[in-house]
């Protein structure tokens, strides 16, 4: 999907014409840091040294207006933020971490920005490593059930019972068992689970 907002999408163009570049080694970390710098404060109002210290939520937030993200904007945001991650010696994770809230909520929002499940996926998978809060967690799983990986949802739900306890992700692991078992043997079966796995699982989950 084509961007609505000309002045997001030109800029998001610079961005990545700028880490081609210094892939390439025809520009500095400077030319970057400079104009992430200069691109937060023009669309949040915000230095970015106070931005980075502000919570996903906090910036999501921000990006809010009648309790709606705007979704263009919050992309932007976690692409500046992703790029920062490369150059940051002391905040890669934090960085990639906040990068990834944002692109989850942009997917969840149906924003149809097309690369923003490679996006996910990328991030994702760079902080295997680490322990990811709650909110991160929920977030994944409500991301996942949107995709139709219903089978990875399951599994990342046991894995968070097993490390957090059954009263910490019982409630939400009663609503990602009543969404699956509203859908049809197809739609499960895509997902990688089926209808009977579904209610073992759920045995499984609150034992």
């Amino acid at each position: 999907m084509p961007f609505r907002d000309d002045l997001i999408e030109r800029t998001i163009e610079q961005l990545s014409q700028i880490l081609s570049r210094m892939l390439l080694h025809q520009t500095s970390y400077a030319e970057l840091e400079s104009f992430v710098q200069e691109t937060y404060q023009k669309f949040t109002g915000i230095d970015g040294k106070i931005l980075r210290q502000l919570s996903s939520q906090d910036i999501l937030n921000t990006l809010s207006t009648t309790g709606q993200v705007d979704k263009e904007k919050a992309y932007l945001i976690a692409a500046l933020l992703e790029a920062e991650s490369v150059i940051s010696e002391q905040d890669q994770e934090s960085l990639k971490l906040k990068a990834l809230d944002l692109y989850l909520e942009v997917a969840l929002a149906d924003s149809g920005i097309e690369d923003t499940p490679q996006r996910i996926q990328k991030l994702a998978k760079e902080l295997e490593g680490f322990i990811l809060p709650k909110v991160t967690e929920f977030r994944l799983m409500d991301y996942d059930l949107k995709q139709g990986y219903y089978a990875q949802v399951e599994d990342r739900l046991f894995d968070l019972k097993a490390r957090w306890g059954i009263e910490t992700v019982k409630d939400k692991g009663l609503e990602v068992y009543s969404y699956l078992s509203k859908l049809s043997h197809d739609e499960l079966e895509k997902g990688g689970l089926s209808q009977e796995e579904v209610q073992s699982g759920m045995k499984d989950f609150l034992s």
